[in-house]
């Protein structure tokens, strides 16, 4: 019982001094990657013929791109890799 008083004590005492912090983002139009969602890039690799993923090729993937024949321009968050 002694130590159950002794953690709610401490407890309530951090909820109590604890500090809010305001943060006030300021509207924008810009066009970024979302790192968690949206287009995704294929790639698939072979056990018998493993090809590991390139940096610079991983990189350019975020960059804002047009594929052929839309009318729209993309930036490429995530990776799906198929395994064979």
């Amino acid at each position: 019982m002694k130590y159950l008083f002794f953690f709610i004590l401490i407890f309530t005492t951090q909820i109590f001094n604890s500090q809010t912090t305001i943060i006030n983002y300021k509207p924008s139009n810009e066009d970024f990657p979302n790192p968690e969602r949206g287009f995704y890039r294929y790639s698939e690799t072979r056990v018998s013929n493993y090809t590991p993923l390139i940096k610079n090729e991983l990189e350019n993937y975020r960059k804002l791109h047009k594929p052929p024949s839309a009318s729209y321009a993309i930036h490429s968050s995530l990776i799906f890799r198929y395994f064979f």
